[in-house]
């Protein structure tokens, strides 16, 4: 399946595609400002009352001509809440930014009337008000850009390693460090490769 330029393999054949739909990505160039077309495919992994896990991709469908500024930071870590940047925080060119957060509230993230909302209206889905949320962003020098973002709830089991790949994890539970990590290095090697090629991990949850 095909998301943007990248060419996306889910972890498992349960997945249900929920809505796609075009949003628009404002760049800034040496030679000006541009508007790349973006698309977005949002899935479902079903559950009972509520999904057990929601998957977000959203990639350019080509890359500017010339180089970019990537304007916009990458948070910072706090409590329960991992940030890493890779040291992109220095330069304009590349931008890199993971999130992983394990007191993650769906409904204050995702406002009313975002594309996401709006969607799991249209298909009556009901989100869980809490869980845990891994979301990877890179931004290349030419213009590709890649978001992905997986929502879950809390029984998912993240990448069940008791060593940290990080020195600090905020308290964020080791395996959603590991597994948001895992995320951010396929991201990127699909950001950067012409095939595109977008491998999920594996979202596995103690039943």
């Amino acid at each position: 399946m095909e998301a943007g330029r990248a060419t996306l393999e889910l972890p498992g054949d349960q997945w249900q595609l929920v809505a796609t739909y075009e949003t628009q990505l404002r760049i800034t160039g040496f030679d000006g400002t541009h508007f790349i077309p973006m698309e977005n495919r949002l899935f479902q992994l079903p559950g009972g009352d509520s999904p057990k896990a929601l998957l977000l991709v959203n990639s350019v469908r080509h890359s500017n001509r010339s180089s970019v500024k990537w304007g916009g930071t990458c948070p910072k870590a706090r409590s329960k809440y991992f940030a890493e940047h890779f040291g992109s925080d220095v330069q304009t060119q590349i931008y890199e930014c993971l999130v992983v957060n394990s007191s993650f509230a769906p409904y204050t993230y995702f406002k009313p009337d975002s594309e996401v909302m709006k969607a799991l209206r249209d298909k009556n889905i009901t989100l869980f008000k809490s869980g845990y949320s891994m979301r990877s962003t890179y931004g290349s020098p030419s213009g590709t850009r890649m978001h992905v973002h997986l929502v879950t709830q809390r029984a998912f089991l993240g990448l069940p390693d008791n060593e940290a790949r990080v020195d600090n994890t905020y308290d964020v539970p080791v395996g959603l460090v590991n597994w948001g990590l895992k995320l951010h290095a396929a991201v990127k090697e699909s950001a950067q490769t012409l095939q595109g090629k977008l491998s999920i991990p594996p979202v596995n949850f103690n039943d």
